[in-house]
């Protein structure tokens, strides 16, 4: 979390760079953002309990899907950081969307990586990338991985772990470190409408429970959707999540490692970003501009579905033959 002192040279660069009137509305919202965590606090949370039914043995619990285009240069580091965690009940979806670049297309064709599994499709673009792999994945949970993006070893146990505990979560990630060009931390949060009305709450990384990916699938007719390619693809997903009433919960601490490139733009940057923003909210014009509607979705999102039996699936095939065995 900030310290007083990192806020405080925070609110320095931002007088010197964009001065007092910036620094002032700067002000009214954290204020404001203060206010309004401490008023959730005090909100009734709903709980329910339940016993799931069991994964399959034989399947992943977790399908993790690496679209790449031309990244050949880091997707075996990708993949290495998966088959590194701590928990081991996944399968891998390597999907190259298209590449051009000859060192790239060698790299993917000579993958010889156990639980991986190599798909070439013509390029389709981010999204629609993510969506086939979706639609190839085995698991009851699919995680998305950027081609030149890691994992510390440790996420998927944690992740699944909050996900298997409570069916009203849609989705569970972590805070992000980027590193590469830039060497910061991005401190994402629960999903809140609140919140969502802003920014995006959360990374494509997440672990996202696939009934809700399905969900929003049947809410917006794709998943993730293409028009958005390169600037909101993640933000309006988690939109349609939270209006299907998914919750996101975040672990505070960046378990996620995102490379920052020299001469790559952040979505904020890009040349039209700010046509695609007013496409958004001309798309969900009730959810950005309905104020009883996101009070409904916000008590929605205060209902738990706790799981008894959540161990039942976080065990390996080999563990569980172990404890027969015995």
């Amino acid at each position: 979390m900030n310290t007083i002192s990192q806020l405080g040279k925070k609110a320095i660069l931002i007088l010197s760079e964009e001065g007092g009137i910036a620094f002032l509305k700067r002000f009214e919202m954290f204020f404001v953002r203060q206010i309004h965590r401490l008023l959730k606090k005090r909100q009734k949370i709903v709980v329910e309990t339940k016993q799931q039914e069991e994964w399959p043995i034989e399947k992943p619990l977790v399908s993790v899907i690496i679209p790449c285009y031309n990244y050949g240069k880091f997707i075996k580091g990708a993949i290495e950081s998966v088959l590194a965690q701590t928990f081991q009940r996944f399968e891998i979806i390597v999907i190259n969307d298209g590449s051009t670049q000859e060192l790239t297309k060698d790299v993917l064709r000579n993958l010889c990586y156990e639980k991986t599994t190599i798909i070439h499709q013509v390029n389709q673009g981010l999204s629609q990338t993510r969506n086939n792999g979706a639609f190839m994945a085995t698991g009851k949970y699919i995680c998305y991985l950027d081609a030149d993006d890691l994992i510390e070893p440790t996420y998927l146990e944690k992740t699944l772990s909050l996900l298997e505990s409570d069916e009203s979560l849609g989705s569970c990630y972590s805070w992000v470190q980027c590193f590469g060009d830039a060497d910061s931390v991005w401190e994402t949060e629960d999903f809140d409408p609140f919140f969502l009305k802003q920014y995006t709450a959360s990374s494509s990384h997440s672990v996202i429970r696939k009934t809700a990916w399905e969900k929003v699938r049947e809410l917006n007719g794709s998943g993730f959707l293409t028009k958005y390619d390169g600037y909101l693809e993640d933000w309006v997903f988690w939109i349609d999540m939270v209006q299907y009433g998914y919750r996101g919960q975040v672990i505070p601490e960046p378990l996620i490692r995102y490379r920052v490139h020299k001469n790559s733009l952040g979505a904020t940057h890009k040349s039209g970003f700010d046509n695609m923003l007013k496409t958004l909210h001309e798309d969900r014009k009730q959810f950005f501009y309905d104020r009883s509607y996101t009070r409904d979705l916000a008590k929605k999102l205060n209902r738990r579905i706790y799981v008894t039996n959540n161990r039942a699936n976080l065990f390996s095939p080999s563990e569980v033959s172990a404890v027969v065995d015995r």
